[in-house]
């Protein structure tokens, strides 16, 4: 099943369908903001302009294992629902499987929040991954060195 919505155009202003759910039917030129056209010329223009930064989990110890786990539980704890993440499993030995918890908490260092994520498998529970979402220069291979992304208005 496939949504749609009838949008306009935020540059040229003619009415065209956006579809936000694209299950099973993927238009070359879909855009929740600009009509076809417009995002065809937008994405040619655009693809000569190398991308420079993207989001990338690098190890940390700015919380534990706890923390990372409290602060969800304290955030659900009214939800009538909670988030479901399918394990992973160990082909080897089928008992085995992999936690992972994600949440996003204050950054100690720039105070913003963001994502910490933490995974751990079940034979092996001291062995623990905590990460932090950052951005990554891909020019320089190295953390951005600038982290703050200011909020939209």
């Amino acid at each position: 099943m496939t949504t749609s919505q009838t949008k306009r155009c935020e540059h040229c202003n003619v009415l065209y369908t956006y579809h936000p759910s694209t299950y099973g039917f993927k238009p070359e030129y879909n855009d929740s903001r600009y009509c076809q056209d417009c995002d065809k010329v937008i994405g040619e223009a655009l693809a000569t302009v190398p991308v420079k930064f993207k989001k990338k989990f690098v190890p940390t110890s700015d919380y534990t294992r706890e923390e990372i786990i409290s602060a969800q539980e304290k955030r659900c704890e009214k939800l009538p629902i909670h988030r479901i993440m399918m394990p992973l499993f160990d082909l080897t030995e089928p008992t085995n499987q992999q936690h992972n918890f994600c949440e996003m908490m204050k950054d100690p260092i720039s105070g913003q929040r963001i994502y910490y994520s933490v995974t751990w498998w079940s034979k092996k529970p001291d062995e623990v991954e905590v990460c932090k979402e950052i951005w990554w220069d891909i020019i320089n291979d190295c953390a951005a060195k600038y982290q703050y992304t200011p909020l939209k208005n």
